[in-house]
């Protein structure tokens, strides 16, 4: 058994016994698990905007987690609803992965066909909200996109990666046929 002295909410000693310490206050844990804050790392918590979204606050307090990663509920043109419903709201910490649709997943398709996706804006808002947007979800899922508007579901990922190769990106490629060149070298066509 350890002793965990926690001082202005971060842990400051863990030892066998720090029962000679001056503590404000003593919890007994015996017989239960002890741990940090977990993470949650992927939560849709736009509660009441997105309708896959759940609150984000009572599901921390029954699962110990302090901070919450929602994988792209918000997009550009949604974030600061975002920021005001979401993440002034909880009382655990809310990151997001902004979704490179501007509108986020309020839309189905969320991308619009490609009509919604615009990597420079949401490049410029993960750069004005960088405390809070871990990186960007470029969702490159067959739903999102038709031939007729984006024929390379490929190049939203890219154009992610090409504003800032640096930003964490994320892709939720589901479904998604390979492209030609990989086609064809696999299938023993390759043009080299």
């Amino acid at each position: 058994m350890w002793d965990v002295c926690i001082h202005d909410g971060k842990i400051a000693a863990v030892a066998e016994d720090l029962s000679g310490t001056r503590a404000v206050r003593t919890i007994d844990a015996t017989g239960l698990l002890v741990t940090p804050g977990l993470i949650g790392v992927h939560a849709h918590v736009f509660f009441r905007v997105n309708p896959n979204s759940i609150e984000a606050t009572p599901l921390a307090a029954r699962s110990g987690v302090t901070t919450m990663v929602d994988p792209g509920s918000g997009g550009a043109a949604t974030f600061d609803a975002f920021r005001h419903f979401t993440v002034a709201q909880p009382r655990c910490r809310v990151l997001e992965f902004l979704n490179i649709s501007i509108v986020g997943t309020i839309a189905k398709p969320e991308c619009g066909y490609g009509l919604f996706v615009d990597p420079n804006l949401a490049e410029q808002t993960a750069v004005a909200n960088s405390a809070l947007i871990v990186g960007i979800n470029s969702r490159c899922r067959p739903l999102a996109y038709s031939a007729i508007h984006c024929t390379d579901r490929l190049s939203v990922y890219r154009g992610a990666r090409t504003v800032n190769p640096e930003r964490v990106t994320t892709e939720s490629f589901s479904k998604m046929p390979l492209p030609p060149e990989r086609a064809d070298a696999r299938s023993g066509n390759s043009k080299a």
